[in-house]
């Protein structure tokens, strides 16, 4: 498409060639003919691009061919993503080599691909996509327009919502951590619950969601996980949360909307965090944490304190002789 034409999408002032076209978007170390990047760092005078969404500012101090000049050029990056973004239209398909339950009830606008199985009692909405060797257990709903990607296990009793993307890998529905001690053996609790996740989430690569010991883990709309973490049973975490790698929730711990959490942040279990937390990489959550926090360290203070702890610790060694002289 021509420049102008992105321009139309984006809004911005047009400098330079309306005309030159464009194929796609590259970093802007990588700038190269037929390509548009965006730029908002410094550090570009004199450099040379052949197609620019920039600031007025940077503008004057790059060479172009062409520029779209806007207020916020990292906002617009966003806009400017889904002008190119290649969405696949779901078609109608079933690979004859997946299994499928007579119980079970697929809409008619619905991909499963190779090697799915899915079980009684399971009912897929319409536009579901099921890519390749994914397994749906007993009586879970995929509702409209969710993909799920290859080897995903989703097992019984699950609900997931509309329009959601569940990476490679995942779990979902497995069974909660939950063992007695008795008189010397270890005892299994059954988990006869569920999973319930909303519309509009996001779960990345190889997380594990584990199903209730009684009524249902709950993650709600718009949550966003990234790879490699571990939510386990009757969790229930709140509208527009997002949870950076590696981080692990455990048991009945309710997590409050809008929250930040970093990645491998461990949580205790029968936690309560409340709306708008922020809790920073590898903090360590042993307790309730009120509204609008910041939370950092093992075990997490308030971040003003633990980085005034930190700047002392770490003032120790400058001091350490003298101790020493003291103590001895």
């Amino acid at each position: 498409m021509k420049i102008k034409e992105i321009n139309k999408v984006l809004k911005g002032k047009l400098l330079g060639n309306p005309e030159i076209e464009i194929k796609g978007i590259l970093p802007p170390e990588e700038n190269k003919k037929g390509y548009i990047s965006v730029v908002f760092e410094k550090g570009v005078k004199n450099k040379k691009f052949y197609a620019i969404i920039t600031d007025e500012e940077k503008a004057e101090i790059i060479n172009f061919e062409a520029a779209i000049i806007v207020e916020d050029p990292k906002e617009k990056l966003i806009e400017l993503l889904k002008i190119f973004e290649k969405k696949e239209q779901v078609k109608p398909f079933i690979h004859p080599s997946s299994v499928i339950s007579e119980s079970a009830s697929i809409s008619k606008n619905v991909y499963i691909g190779p090697y799915c199985v899915i079980e009684d009692g399971v009912i897929i909405k319409e536009n579901v996509k099921l890519t390749a060797f994914v397994y749906i257990g007993k009586n879970s709903v995929i509702n409209e327009n969710t993909i799920i990607y290859p080897f995903v296990s989703i097992e019984k009793n699950v609900k997931i919502g509309r329009n959601c993307i569940i990476h490679s890998g995942c779990v979902i529905g497995a069974d909660g951590f939950g063992f007695e001690r008795k008189d010397g053996e270890i005892i299994k609790i059954p988990q006869v619950g569920g999973v319930e996740i909303s519309d509009n989430v996001e779960i990345g690569a190889n997380v594990c969601i584990d199903r209730a010991t009684i009524g249902n883990t709950e993650i709600k709309e718009f949550v966003k996980i990234d790879n490699l973490c571990q939510i386990a049973h009757n969790v229930k975490i709140g509208e527009r949360t997002m949870i950076a790698s590696q981080t692990g929730i455990a048991g009945s711990t309710e997590i409050g909307k809008d929250v930040l959490i970093g990645g491998q942040v461990g949580i205790r279990d029968h936690v309560k965090i409340g709306n708008r937390v922020i809790l920073t990489a590898k903090a360590g959550i042993g307790g309730n944490i009120p509204d609008g926090k910041i939370y950092s360290g093992f075990f997490a203070r308030e971040h003003r304190l633990f980085l005034r702890a930190m700047s002392i610790f770490y003032e120790l060694p400058k001091y350490w002789d003298r101790i020493k002289k003291l103590i001895s």
